[in-house]
């Protein structure tokens, strides 16, 4: 009788391996932090706070508001489908799980948020928000490259590549972080 030593199973085979790498991911996308109080459009603060502000912040001009305008639509958009795909993942944390129709619309979602880089590169912004514009876009950059990795993660089931996606997220979080800071300096 001889001893057959059966071959490993590779990491990402075992049952555990993808609800943990999934888990892991999207605990990073929702550290991206959001728009606190101060940076949210004045449309979804309460009445009194939006009188205050008012009178509060000076006038700014007509291309500072729509560029505020712009990348606020942005942010949203980004944040959007972030929290669909997030939501997916805590739901139905293995994507052998995911219907034919949830595949196409976090495909639809990670291709929305490289667009959204490319659309975020061709504003033009006023002086005054120069650097944050630069955080923003360093944020959707690190983002619109994990796009396509985390993408064929999924699709071929390689934890190695979603980690990495996971990583290029939590790297454009700061960045977004660092606008928003800069975002409050200037209001």
């Amino acid at each position: 009788m001889t001893d057959e030593i059966k071959p490993k199973k590779p990491i990402w085979k075992k049952w555990w391996f993808w609800p943990i790498a999934i888990f892991v991911i999207f605990i990073l996308i929702g550290l991206m932090g959001g728009w606190d109080e101060e940076t949210k459009p004045k449309e979804q603060l309460p009445q009194e706070q939006k009188q205050t502000q008012e009178q509060e912040t000076p006038q700014a001009s007509q291309a500072e508001q729509q560029y505020v305008q712009e990348i606020l639509k942005i942010n949203q958009d980004v944040g959007d489908a972030m929290k669909y795909i997030t939501n997916l993942c805590q739901t139905k944390p293995l994507p052998t799980l995911w219907t034919e129709e949830e595949i196409f619309t976090a495909a639809a979602h990670t291709v929305m948020i490289e667009l959204s880089y490319e659309s975020t590169q061709e504003l033009d912004p006023p002086d005054k928000f120069k650097s944050t514009h630069d955080f923003f876009l360093s944020g959707l950059s690190k983002y619109a490259e994990a796009m396509p990795i985390f993408r064929s993660g999924v699709d071929n089931l390689d934890a190695d590549k979603i980690q990495q996606s996971a990583n290029l997220i939590a790297e454009g979080a700061q960045f977004i972080n660092q606008a928003t800071q800069e975002v409050n300096k200037v209001r």
